[in-house]
Order: C-alpha cells, then structure tokens, then sequence
C-alpha cells in the first residue's frame, strides 16, 4: 500500500494548531500576577482570617472567587490598601 501524505492546506482542513494556541486566552487579569489565600492576607496582617473577610464585605477588599469555597486576593490590591492606610 502506498499511501500518500497530503499537507493540511491541501486538503482544505485548517492547519493543526500546537497546545500553547489551544490553551484559553487570559481574561483580563496579568498572569503574573501573585493571589494570596484569605489565611495569607490574615498572617501579612496579623489579625485573623474573620478581619480580612469583615474587609472584604465593608467592600475595602475585592475577592475574585474561583467557585463557592475557593477565593483568593489580588497582592496589588492588598499593597494599594496597604499603602492607602499609611
């Protein structure tokens, strides 16, 4: 059996695509961008975990919520609330 390969293009398909295209595109947020735990911003502050959250509700905090137990803070949010305090 001789079986001939033909390319992508000739076939009318598109071409194939390698896993870095196929991963979803960023969202808005800097990748690079470091999220603490509500216990990571409790210790940074010294105080429990119950402030961070009373923060969080008088809106000083901004929480992105990955579902209905997992949350985390944005460190650039926390610095600007840092240093807004100073």
């Amino acid at each position: 059996m001789n079986k001939q390969v033909r390319s992508s293009q000739s076939a009318g398909r598109l071409p194939e695509v390698g896993f870095k295209d196929r991963v979803p595109k960023n969202r808005g947020m800097n990748t690079r961008e470091q999220l603490l735990s509500r216990k990571a911003v409790a210790d940074r502050w010294q105080t429990s975990t119950e402030t961070v959250k009373r923060r969080e509700k008088a809106g000083l905090l901004k929480a992105i919520r990955f579902n209905q137990r997992l949350l985390r803070y944005k460190l650039s949010d926390i610095e600007a609330l840092e240093a807004a305090a100073r």
